[in-house]
């Protein structure tokens, strides 16, 4: 196991230890702010700003640019999976009307 995947579950386990059901936009962070960072006390301090709805209020300027490009990075993943969801769904049309155009024939 690598280290990134190694503090992964750590930060997996100590967010499930603190309640907090979704750790993604933290594990994120830390991989783009605190890359193999392990100290179980500093991450169990991240979850609990984590959870308090508002991490921003305990952030350095750099902690802050790391977490925009985080959010930023999901936006636009979320962005691509809809554009790729729409293509899709314009192709079943199209293909559906080519089906029914050959049946009818």
């Amino acid at each position: 196991m690598t280290e990134i995947n190694e503090q992964i579950e750590l930060i997996r386990r100590i967010a499930n230890e603190k309640g907090m059901r979704n750790s993604y936009l933290l594990e994120r962070f830390f991989a783009v702010r605190l890359p193999l960072e392990m100290n179980e006390s500093y991450i169990g301090e991240w979850v609990t700003r984590f959870q308090s709805g508002n991490p921003v209020t305990y952030m350095d300027f750099q902690s802050i640019l790391a977490y925009m490009k985080v959010i930023a990075d999901i936006y636009d993943q979320e962005r691509k999976v809809k554009l790729v969801s729409e293509a899709i769904k314009k192709a079943q049309i199209e293909l559906k009307k080519k089906e029914k155009e050959r049946d009818a024939k």
